[in-house]
């Protein structure tokens, strides 16, 4: 009994307190604080008597900083000051507690709470001066480091890579440090890249640009339509424009497509329409574009059904323009929306809380599906204390710009309100039919009550517009408190402003009210001006209180959009804004003082290509976001404990600080705005002991255990962690021949100025040239809108070619003259003769002409080039003076640019058949050791096509390295069955196993590799029968294929540690070949072999069964599974006997993996008896073998014996003892067969010979490699250095005498894997010792009308010793123009003429499983897609896939292409 009476006492002790106590106090703070960044905490103390002191500390894991202290002896005190947090020992968020201690003579008041200390966050973005290249161009780039608050990141960078789009690093920098936050780079790309797109990667950002061969674009399409388009629309405009990139209009015709499409969904893993009867509703447009490049139209929307249901309610339209004359065709695409909203309302700015007895003030907004106003129109207003019980208020009506404004009483308003405001005073039934209903305008707003004790409120003015980021705005704020909180002694009250941005507090104030009488309400407005800057861009909030004598505070919420700016402000411009071209120009740069700024101006054309990849503010900004969840961050929300005493009075917090058996249980009342909850939403923390929340009565109940009524962090919340000539003196004629993509890349400082100038001369280019710039410095980052420089004269010659051609075809020049003058003008163009160029006839051709105002003319010449590389064309135009009339008017001449001279080049290739060498070695060098030396020797066939050849040689720290950056292209060939889809598959297990092994393995080569394996095996998969075999065609095939099952059963049981693998797919995979021995314990040949040399042919088992034992003991099958052990026991017997050289090692590998001691040293003895040891190097050759080859020095090996000798290689290193001597010899040798990629010849002697490969590298690996690399010859010296840093790093040089010899020397520790890569071009060879072929056209003569397509018959037939061909493969090569008719080809597979096909625009290849003696035919269609004259013959290869010297080559050609027909 005397515990509860105790306890009883306390409470009336405490509430006593609460009501007579006079010091109120309010502690706020940002809840979310930047580490090492300014901010702001404030303090409010009201009703001190006495002496105060105020202590306000950070409490961090590892240490305490005191952020505020203050002793005062005033009544009130505001204060708001600066402090800075340290960083966090940890680099992460962490969550710190703020602690307040106030201390006076009669208090001793402490509270905390948690807040969240940010990490630094920095980031970086790349810049590159154009987001296409073609090969050889150099790509500039630049990487920007940048700190959250935009200022410079100075730190070091790790890495910076550049990878090619096979995910190679062709280029890397390490340990960069920024100047001023910017680093400039460069990188040249070879002449003959990888096309696609390429990664520039840092730790955290990864930026794109693309390799491909291109034509800048001469001008834009634009497709008009518009946004939105209403379902009951009559017609749908349609307007299609050309722009040059000058600015002035493209003359040509116009096609163009609108489409409605069907819907479709997601069913059992498939899309599937919604409505199989249904089709796509299209409308086709053509048009001619009128002088001012635009057509237009109107599309009657019958043909596109618009009411329909079951379509998609949007269009897609797609539009091309092609050029009068060069015939040059560019497109663009566009998207409406197609809606059935007849009206849409809206309530405009509205705030989602009421204040009782203020009257509430909204705006309506009426508009159409377009977002355009509709004015006059009624809108019924309705307010409900539920949803379903509605009465009408007021029925308004829209002014002209479609607002309606409304103000409401609020006096009986109790409770949650709701505002509906539709069009429609009836409601309107949904009526379900095969056409689409409109919907009419409705909105509805829910309003919560705001709670103050004293019915005393505060309401800032909402602002519609968008603040500018500078200057000052007035704020206007009404205020209504009520005279029962007001006494004799209140004079004025403060009203104070916080300014928060981004969960930080950036400004405070505070503005005095004058009491004018205490007995009655104290009504009125204030305003306040509000600082605005670059900090608070974009959204900004303002929390408006005032702080009772009663301790109620009284507050208000306003949030406001602020333009998007930059402190760092920065311009750039040229003066003049237009220029001849070749003049002096001026750029201007503005930016903070001490800025350094990186320029960029590059041509238009550019940008058009791809203008999303533009560096804007926005991109920046984007890379710290905000996500403006309106709550505390989850680490630090609190913990709000509702409940109190029934009957008791408001204390702050609402929570209970008694310690007893006695809880109270919360009763909620209705559901109120609060003052807590605005300091919640803008994410400010707020210890106080003033009245913030709404009590809530509460049901007693008793409970065992009661918490601390402070809380563990003693707060007083509970929480948890136009066509003018330039004027100018007369110019001599001027050549115009400087056509660059990028004109000015450079960086500028700016030194203490904030501006400065660039002179320069303006490039040849008729265009608009795109300049901007941004800048780092003490402002931190800033960037400029784009400005524009047009060059331009209104007379002028252009040049359309195309971007490469073959030597000795011909192509058909075009010069289009363009006349902007006002006048007609007569012209005479002429082409500067050349001996790279030889100019055919051509009867039609004129070079002189008339040319009215605002108009062009293209001219022609057919050319043939007569050298490789770039072709300079020289084409000059000249206004004549003459007395003939054109069009009944004199031609003037120009004063000023009446000759115009243009030079571009041209790229020509190279004709013939692309022959492509590599020769390898690994050069080591030993502690002790000086030099490595390696002799090589660049020759060429005597038939080689003039100026043809290229090489160069590449250097790499691990030998495994060329084929880890090839991963996914390691044939020069295709990959397009079951077996050869393994070689995207296998590799990449042995470089994972030799990358973990040797602990070189990182996240980025690990996720490719694993890419790689994830795709090979799904893609395995789709070859897989039902019985769980697999076969080169998959289910095309009759049945599955032992040797590949085998194969895959190895592949997948090695990828598991590394991918998802379904054990189901093994298991079944292992039962079918368990049941597919025979009864000697052998295993059947079953299926189609297609490589019988390499495999041990159909009727060897032997063979077959070694390589399914292999297979399944590296599965990890112990020896003594019955599968495993009687596949032995049968080799065992069958070993004695076995005399093929490829057999013998396959054993020999089988009972080294098995263990079996005896076998494996009976059958070494015998392989080494057959070895060929030569030059430091050892392999085995097959007895039938015999190669001659005019360029022995590249000669490599059949796919057979690169095989053979990589299980040789494979044996001696997994044997009892590694004969590290002997493996070395080998592997020199087999560096020497691979290709430029890191692979052989074909499927199974690659992934053997890696597999071997990796297991050496394991073996001798060294982590210390400083080794440089000489490369000499007689004119010339280049050397690389490799070290442990860039070892994985690809070095490239090209080798400029060819032919020459060249010596390569090693210096230093470590060994270095260095390649060499001749390549050049020869006619077609024909080889008919294994295969024959000829191709014959079909219409075989030239008919009167233009032949558009073309019936190609190709005859093959196997010549060989054997009975059958391996798999064979044909590509044919498409005529200059021509593309394939996929239909054709498809066709010839469903007939199963072949096996499969791969079609491309510009080849298709077609897959043979097989062929034999017998003549095959093959027949399918090309067809025209570009008029090509004088064309050269294309080629048709066959050849076999597993032996790739046995080939036959022919050619083919339209029957018009030549004078002379060349058909083989």
């Amino acid at each position: 009994m005397l515990p509860r009476l105790l306890l009883l006492g306390l409470i009336v002790l405490f509430f006593t307190w609460a009501v007579v106590g006079k010091l109120h106090y309010a502690v706020i703070v940002p809840s979310e604080i930047q580490a090492l960044r300014s901010q702001l905490a404030c303090l409010h103390v009201n009703g001190a008597t006495s002496q105060t002191s105020v202590k306000l500390t950070l409490s961090m894991r590892s240490q305490q900083t005191t952020l505020m202290e203050k002793t005062f002896q005033a009544k009130e005190m505001f204060s708001c000051i600066p402090f800075q947090a340290p960083k966090s020992t940890k680099n992460d968020d962490e969550v710190a507690t703020i602690k307040v201690f106030i201390e006076t003579t009669c208090d001793s008041i402490t509270r905390q709470t948690n807040v969240l200390l940010k990490k630094q966050r920095s980031n970086i973005v790349v810049q590159t001066d154009k987001p296409v290249y073609k090969p050889g161009q150099t790509v500039n780039f630049r990487v920007l480091s940048l700190k959250e608050n935009l200022q410079p990141d100075l730190h070091k960078i790790p890495f910076i890579e550049l990878q090619d789009p096979e995910k190679n690093r062709i280029g890397q920098w390490l340990n960069v440090t920024p100047n001023q936050g910017i680093s400039d780079f460069s990188f040249a790309l070879s002449p003959e890249p990888i096309l696609g797109d390429y990664t520039i990667k840092t730790k955290h950002t990864a930026h794109i640009f693309s390799v491909g061969e291109y034509v800048l674009p001469k001008f834009e399409v634009i497709l008009e339509i518009p946004s939105v388009i209403m379902f009951n629309s009559d017609n749908v405009p349609v307007k299609i424009c050309g722009r040059y990139t000058y600015g002035k209009p493209v003359q040509g015709v116009c096609h163009a497509s609108l489409c409605r499409k069907k819907i479709y969904h997601y069913h059992y893993w498939n899309w599937e329409p919604f409505d199989d009867l249904l089709n796509n509703l299209c409308h086709n447009i053509t048009g001619k574009l009128d002088r001012s490049g635009c057509f237009r139209t109107e599309v009657n929307s019958h043909h596109l059904n618009l009411t329909k249901l079951n379509m998609q309610m949007s269009m897609e339209g797609t539009a091309s323009v092609i050029e009068d004359g060069t015939g040059i065709e560019i497109s663009t695409s566009s998207r409406t929306t197609i809606s059935n909203v007849i009206e849409k309302v809206s309530f405009v700015n509205t705030v989602t809380t009421y204040k009782s007895g203020i009257p509430f003030s909204g705006k309506l907004k009426l508009e159409d599906a377009t977002g355009q106003p509709i004015p006059d129109k009624r809108i019924y207003l309705t307010y409900s204390n539920s949803r379903f019980k509605k009465t009408l208020v007021k029925t308004l009506v829209t002014d002209e710009n479609g607002y309606a404004s409304f103000k409401l009483d609020t006096i009986t308003w109790i409770r949650r309100t709701y505002l509906t405001a539709k069009t429609n005073e009836m409601y309107q039934p949904y009526r379900y039919s095969e056409i689409i209903n409109p919907i009419y305008g409705s909105a509805e707003l829910s309003l919560q009550p705001f709670y103050s004790a004293s019915n005393s409120f505060l309401e800032i003015h909402s602002l519609t517009k968008v603040l500018p980021c500078d200057g000052n705005q007035k704020i206007q704020v009404d205020y209504i408190i009520k005279q029962t909180v007001l006494n004799a002694e209140t004079k004025s009250l403060d009203l104070h402003y916080l300014v928060a941005s981004k969960a930080s507090l950036w400004d405070a104030g505070a503005i005095e009210i004058l009491v004018e009488s205490e007995s009655e309400d104290l009504m009125g407005t204030t305003s306040f001006n509000l600082p605005l800057s670059a900090d608070v861009s974009p959204n900004l909030q303002v929390l408006v209180y005032i702080l009772l004598s009663n301790g109620e505070l009284v507050a208000d919420l306003a949030k406001f959009k602020v333009e998007i700016c930059l402190k760092n402000k920065v311009s750039v411009g040229f003066s003049p804004g237009e220029v001849l071209p070749g003049s002096d120009v001026s750029l201007q740069i503005q930016a903070g003082a001490g800025s350094l700024c990186g320029l960029r101006v590059v041509d238009q054309s550019v940008v058009l290509m791809k203008p999303e990849r533009e560096l804007t503010a926005d991109k920046v900004r984007s890379l710290f976001p905000f996500y403006d969840f309106g709550t505390y961050d989850y680490r630090i929300e609190e913990y709000e404990d509702y409940c109190l005493p029934v009957g008791g009075v408001s204390i702050a917090g609402r929570q209970t600080i008694f310690e007893s058996s006695i809880s109270f249980y919360p009763r909620f009342f209705g559901d109120h705005a609060e003052m807590y909850g605005l300091f919640k939403e803008i994410r400010l923390k707020i210890m106080t002991n003033t009245e913030i929340k709404k009590p809530v009565h509460c049901y007693r109940r008793y409970k065992r255990q009661m918490s601390d009524g402070t809380g563990e962090d003693g707060s007083g919340f509970e929480t948890q962690d136009g066509n003018r000539v330039p004027d100018g003196p007369k110019k001599e004629e001027k050549v115009r021949k400087y056509f660059p993509e990028t004109w000015i890349w450079q960086l500028m400082p700016m030194g203490d100025s904030s501006s400065a100038e660039l002179h320069q001369t303006a490039p040849d280019t008729i265009t608009d040239w795109n300049a901007g710039a941004f800048c780092m410095g003490p402002s931190g980052f800033g960037i400029s809108s784009p400005a524009s420089l047009r060059v331009f004269q209104p007379f002028f010659v252009d040049l359309t070619l195309p971007y490469s051609v073959v030597r000795g075809e011909s192509f058909t020049l075009k010069a289009s003259v363009f006349n902007y003058l006002k006048e007609c003008i007569k012209v005479k163009i002429s082409l500067e003769q050349s001996e790279e160029l030889d100019e055919e006839p051509c009867m039609d051709c004129q070079h002189t002409s008339c040319l009215g105002a605002d108009t062009s003319k293209t001219f022609y010449w057919n050319l043939k080039a007569k050298k490789l590389g770039e072709v300079n064309i020289t084409v000059r135009t000249e206004a004549i003076d003459t007395q003939d009339l054109c069009d009944n008017e004199l031609p003037i001449v120009p004063k000023q640019g009446s000759i115009d001279t243009v030079i571009k080049p041209l790229l020509v290739k190279p004709e013939g058949i692309l022959e492509e060498k590599s020769h390898s070695s690994l050069i080591c060098n030993k502690k002790g050791e000086d030099l490595g030396r390696e002799d090589i020797s660049l020759k060429v066939p005597e038939n080689t096509i003039n100026d043809s050849v290229r090489a160069y040689v590449t250097v790499l720290g691990d030998q495994m390295g060329t084929a880890m950056q090839n991963l996914d292209r390691l044939l020069a060939m295709p990959c397009g069955c079951g077996e050869q889809n393994m070689v995207l598959f296998v590799p990449n297990i042995f470089i994972l196993q030799y990358l973990e092994k040797t602990h070189q393995l990182n996240d980025e080569i690990q996720n490719k590799a694993k890419t790689f394996l994830e795709t090979g095996y799904q893609g395995e998969l789709t070859y897989k029968h039902n019985d769980g075999s697999y076969s080169a065609f998959g289910k095309s095939d009759p049945e599955g294929n032992t040797w590949l099952t085998a194969f895959v059963v190895k592949s997948f049981s090695k990828a598991r540690p590394y991918i998802f693998i379904d054990e189901s797919h093994l298991t079944h995979s292992f039962n079918w070949l368990r049941n597919h021995r025979k009864d000697s314990g052998c295993f059947h040949s079953v299926g189609k072999l297609f490589h019988t040399t390499m495999k041990g042919g159909v009727d060897d088992d032997i063979s077959l069964s070694a390589f399914v034992t292999i297979a399944l003991l590296e599965s990890d099958v112990p020896p003594k599974d019955p599968l495993v052990g009687d596949a032995l026991s049968c080799l065992r017997k069958a070993a004695v006997d076995v005399s093929n050289v490829y057999t013998q090692a396959l054993l020999a590998y089988t009972f080294t993996l098995a263990g079996e001691t005896d076998l494996r040293q009976q059958l070494m003895e015998k392989l080494n008896k057959q070895a060929v040891r030569k030059d430091s190097q050892l392999h085995w050759e097959r007895q039938s073998n015999t190669r001659e080859s005019d360029l022995p020095f590249w000669d490599r090996a059949s796919s057979a014996e690169v095989e053979l000798t990589s299980y040789m290689l494979l044996t001696m290193l997994y044997g009892p003892e590694k004969d590290l001597g002997r493996a070395s010899e080998i592997v020199n040798w087999l560096n020497k067969q691979q290709n430029p990629y890191g692979g052989f010849s074909s499927t199974q002697d690659t992934v053997v010979s890696l597999q071997a490969l990796a297991k050496y590298a394991e073996v001798t690996f060294s982590d210390m490699v400083n080794v440089t690399v000489t490369v000499q010859s007689q004119t010339g010296v280049m050397k690389f250095h490799v070290h442990n840093s860039n070892r994985l790093l690809l070095q490239s040089m090209p080798l400029l005498d060819i032919p020459c010899e060249y010596t390569l020397t090693a210096t230093g520790i470590g060994c270095v894997y260095v390649q060499t890569v001749l390549r050049y071009n020869v006619p077609p060879p024909r080889s008919d010792a294994t295969f024959a072929m000829s191709v014959n056209v079909r219409p075989d003569q030239c008919p009167a009308e233009s032949v558009t397509k073309l019936q190609i018959h190709i005859t093959a037939e196997y010549t060989g010793s054997r009975e059958k061909s391996n798999m064979a493969l044909i590509e044919v090569k498409m005529l200059s123009g021509f593309i394939p008719v996929k239909t054709s080809v498809r066709e010839l597979e469903k007939s199963k003429v072949i096996q499969k096909s791969d079609i491309q625009m510009d080849m298709v290849t077609m897959y043979l499983d097989e062929l034999g003696h017998t003549p095959l035919n093959i027949s399918f269609i090309v067809e025209q897609d570009i008029e090509v004259n004088n064309l050269k013959p294309a080629s048709v290869k066959i050849y076999d896939y597993y032996e790739t010297g046995e080939y036959a080559i022919a050619e083919y050609n339209s029957p018009c292409g030549s004078d002379e027909n060349t058909n083989n």
